[in-house]
């Protein structure tokens, strides 16, 4: 039996025995494996919680975002380039609300680029301009004016009410604003 204690074959009974250390690769693949599901679980906690915070978010702002889809057809197609009459200047009015907010926009006439014609009776006539600006602003109401949605149709309904009422032999091609602010009463 002393050739059994020589070789360390032991068959474990004695309590005061240190369990034998794992050496090399085998001590060392369980705990990178450790480590690795660690990061891997991390990473997918992250991603997790990154993607729940990005959906709240936008489901909250939706509202404001820009969709371009919402882009008409006439601002989507081939553009021209036009040349814009910027001189009519900010026109103050109030909406047809009760009590009325008000309205501040600066609008800019688009014509054909080097059509003197057009300028000069976007000029002669710019008194009947603003007066029509004043009138339809004060027809609509603040909650239409603050609806972004609504900007396109405005812009539509705003050039063929010009070129329709005022206009005589030019027409206007597109409609800017450069401001347009609704200022409730409180």
């Amino acid at each position: 039996m002393a050739d059994d204690e020589e070789l360390g074959l032991d068959d474990g009974g004695s309590a005061g025995a240190a369990p034998a250390k794992k050496s090399g690769l085998s001590g060392l693949l369980p705990n990178l494996l450790k480590w690795i599901i660690i990061g891997v679980a991390a990473i997918i906690v992250i991603v997790v919680v990154s993607v729940i915070t990005v959906k709240i978010v936008t489901k909250n702002s939706t509202k404001d975002s820009f969709n371009p889809a919402s882009i008409t057809e006439e601002e989507s197609g081939p553009r021209e380039s036009y040349d814009w009459y910027k001189s009519i200047g900010t026109i103050q009015t109030f909406t047809s609300d009760n009590p009325p907010a008000t309205v501040r926009v600066n609008v800019l006439l688009g014509y054909k680029k080097e059509d003197k014609a057009c300028a000069t009776e976007i000029t002669s006539f710019s008194v009947e301009i603003k007066e029509f600006l004043r009138k339809y602003f004060r027809s609509k109401s603040a909650s239409e004016l603050k609806v972004a949605e609504n900007e396109a149709k405005f812009k539509i309904e705003i050039k063929n009410g010009i070129n329709d009422t005022v206009l005589s032999s030019s027409k206007i091609r597109s409609i800017s604003f450069d401001q347009l602010d609704v200022v409730e009463q409180n």
